[in-house]
């Protein structure tokens, strides 16, 4: 076991942070943990916390980091658990819904090696972000995508102006996911073609305040696009 690179244990009721014990005492050389559960806030009626991901990722070099539905999580202990991320190149806090701006932000300053952070259905974006922003070209890979109704509407998930400060502080993305985040208009997605240039997939799937029109110049001013995914049932491939 000593050997062990990667270990999920996904959709694990009875997982606890004793558990999380007993791997550290034998797999030091892991690399990417998977705890997720998928059907979020179900890992709050099990006994992992984060001072159980927190001791492991002080021991382990993790590279990969998969705490789907976590939802133990908040903004205060992702700083205290970034601290421990440094080779951290993918992590997954899709559906924890205590994070914020703040966690977005916390990983682009604490992950130098950072490169996909997936934040679906979480509250990124959904205020005004108060906090300093910070420049990390290696993100490659965000995906903000929204669930909740679509066809009857709701949704939500991220505006421009906090897809703007994304673009900003992530001027490297090679692909982005934004759907159904029905608060994002033409306005931003122009800003971010702006600013991301070297974008290669964006998929607006179900964003019904994007203007159609604005595709023909989506691929004469980007033709490194490969792939875009519009509203509704059409996707074009460029």
């Amino acid at each position: 076991m000593k050997n062990l690179k990667e270990l999920s244990c996904s959709k694990i009721r009875g997982l606890q942070d004793a558990d999380l014990f007993a791997v550290l005492d034998c797999c030091l050389s892991l690399e990417a943990l998977n705890i997720s559960f998928p059907l979020y806030g179900i890992v709050d009626s099990i006994g992992v916390t984060n001072s159980g991901v927190v001791s492991l990722s002080k021991n382990c070099f993790l590279e990969y980091l998969n705490l789907e539905g976590a939802n133990f999580l908040s903004d205060g202990s992702m700083i205290e658990l970034s601290h421990y991320l440094s080779r951290l190149k993918s992590i997954n806090l899709g559906y924890c819904s205590k994070l914020t701006n703040s966690t977005f932000f916390t990983l682009l300053r604490e992950c130098p090696a950072l490169s996909e952070i997936r934040m679906e259905t979480t509250n990124l974006g959904v205020e005004e972000s108060t906090t300093e922003l910070v420049i990390n070209p290696r993100i490659k890979s965000l995906c903000e995508e929204v669930e909740g109704f679509v066809g009857g509407m709701e949704a939500f998930g991220i505006n421009d102006d906090a897809l703007i400060t994304i673009a900003n502080t992530c001027p490297r993305l090679l692909n982005l996911n934004l759907s159904c985040c029905t608060y994002v208009t033409t306005r931003g997605i122009k800003e971010v073609l702006e600013k991301c240039r070297a974008l290669r997939e964006i998929d607006l799937y179900f964003c019904p305040n994007i203007d159609a029109n604005i595709l023909p110049w989506m691929v004469i001013s980007r033709p490194l696009l490969r792939n875009i995914g519009l509203v509704g049932e059409m996707d074009l491939q460029t």
